[in-house]
């Protein structure tokens, strides 16, 4: 028989049979117990072993470190200490939480610097010019200036000149005559009162900043202002003290002194006998006083003689005047400077 005929005749069996084994296969399923219900039993016995074990131990207390004891301390305002004793800035008599906020305003600051590029000239007879700049490191200061000076390396600083905040030069009249002298320019700073950003912050020059001094200038030595040239001399000989014992030098000479305010050698003539001072007030003509004192005295005087340039021999007066500092110098009344012709 073909089979597929036979397939067709018995259908219904075929079918018939499908559903019986599905339906015993159905029915072992429900006869068996499924994994959950297994493991949930298993969970519930452990869960009761737990629970007996809980409900039978016994935790102990654990042994008090003194946090509370210390926090009723800190809370009770009777117990708190001065508060003298904590840092400001701690919130002690209360609790309470430290904090900061940023600042983030700008910070200005005065700054002062010593003047620079100090110098002193003395090229200028009569005077020595004292120049300097002000610091370009100055912020927000306004400046005045000392002008100090020192006479020679022993000396001592004085304050000789005070120059406003826009000078940067002054000439020294007050100087002697062959003297070496030191300067330094003090720069005296204040907070610059006209700059809105010194009105607005409020800024100020501290005590120690607002002083500054310069290095020193020099030393410079001032030029000859005064010379004593003879006129006629008369030397204490051996021959005029056997005919005059108490015979002293004499001198006529001529005094030039530099005039600083007319720019010029003012002379003028004395009689210098011994070991007496050289110069002195005197009244010029058209009545004004002009000071000859040189500050020398007058300590020795001879004749003596040299080759001419022409080949003959020439006969000097010379005399030796000494300084109170004790440095002398000699002149002769044929070589007279050229500053004073």
């Amino acid at each position: 028989m073909d089979p597929k005929q036979l397939a067709l005749a018995h259908f219904e069996k075929g079918v018939l049979a499908v559903f019986a084994g599905w339906l015993l296969v159905s029915l072992v399923g429900l006869a068996s117990p499924p994994d959950d219900q297994s493991k949930k039993a298993e969970l519930d016995k452990w869960i009761q072993a737990i629970q007996a074990h809980m409900g039978k131990a016994t935790v102990p207390e654990p042994k008090d470190p003194g946090w509370n004891e210390r926090l009723e301390a800190q809370l009770d305002a009777g117990q708190v200490p001065q508060a003298g004793t904590f840092p400001a800035w701690v919130m002690h008599r209360r609790p309470g939480m430290v904090y900061y906020v940023p600042d983030n305003t700008p910070k200005y600051n005065t700054k002062h610097q010593p003047p620079v590029d100090v110098t002193a000239d003395a090229s200028t007879r009569g005077r020595v010019v004292v120049r300097w700049k002000p610091s370009l490191e100055n912020e927000y200061v306004t400046c005045k200036f000392e002008v100090q000076r020192k006479k020679g390396e022993a000396g001592e600083w004085e304050t000789v000149h005070t120059a406003g905040p826009g000078e940067t030069e002054w000439a020294d009249l007050k100087t002697s005559s062959r003297t070496k002298y030191f300067y330094r320019v003090v720069s005296l700073a204040a907070a610059d009162v006209e700059n809105p950003v010194v009105s607005k912050f409020g800024l100020t020059v501290p005590e120690d900043e607002a002083r500054k001094e310069s290095m020193e200038a020099g030393p410079v030595e001032t030029q000859l202002e005064v010379y004593v040239l003879p006129i006629t001399i008369n030397p204490a000989t051996m021959e005029r003290k056997i005919k005059e014992p108490d015979a002293q030098v004499e001198a006529y000479v001529r005094v030039y002194k530099w005039d600083a305010a007319g720019g010029k050698f003012e002379n003028y003539a004395f009689t210098i006998k011994g070991q007496s001072p050289i110069g002195g007030k005197v009244k010029l003509r058209g009545g004004r006083e002009f000071d000859f004192t040189t500050g020398a005295s007058l300590d020795d005087c001879w004749f003596d003689t040299r080759k001419h340039k022409l080949g003959h021999d020439e006969r000097l007066q010379v005399i030796r005047i000494r300084f109170t500092d004790g440095s002398t110098m000699e002149f002769n009344d044929k070589d007279k400077p050229e500053e004073v012709q």
